[in-house]
């Protein structure tokens, strides 16, 4: 009974421990789309900052000859170029913004990706101390395997109160 119940605790730590493997696997490709679509974001801000610099470079020119009247091509011209400036700069400033959501994405999966690695070292293996048997009241140790049991089920439950599939 001993070595079942010592073998099902090292299939458990197994299982758990391929669980989180794949989890991580997970976060990472997770992370790795995320970094993807943070670098197209950042072409599209450096696109749009060009554009709002080539709009901003060569604003319509008016003729000083002819006296200003309330609408004019020239004050038409004026007026769509501001719009499409104002367009621009609200492009740019809307792409920053994502910008930085997709940093702080990057950043929770990077943490959750260091907190999965410690959580894969940390569970190494679970054996019981042979030294604090409790001897004659125990002397084949079966209390002791019911115990490292119980300290797995623990396990199981606290991993599926964390979200974590242990299975």
């Amino acid at each position: 009974a001993g070595t079942a119940a010592a073998s099902a605790a090292e299939q458990a730590t197994a299982d758990q421990k391929a669980s989180l493997r794949e989890q991580r696997t997970t976060l990472e490709n997770n992370r790795d789309d995320t970094v993807d679509e943070l670098s197209k974001t950042r072409r599209q801000l450096a696109d749009s900052r060009k554009q709002l610099a080539r709009l901003r470079a060569n604003p319509p020119q008016t003729n000083p000859t002819v006296p200003p009247v309330p609408v004019t091509s020239d004050a038409l011209a004026q007026q769509q170029w501001q719009q499409q400036v104002a367009q621009q700069t609200a492009a740019v400033a809307q792409t920053e913004k994502g910008i930085e959501q997709i940093q702080a994405s990057i950043e929770q999966l990077d943490e959750s990706i260091t907190q999965m690695n410690e959580q894969l070292d940390a569970v190494d293996h679970l054996d019981a101390d042979r030294a604090r048997h409790l001897g004659a009241f125990d002397p084949f140790r079966r209390e002791m395997h019911l115990g490292v049991g119980c300290a797995i089920e623990n396990l199981v439950l606290a991993a599926r109160a964390l979200g974590i599939d242990p299975a």
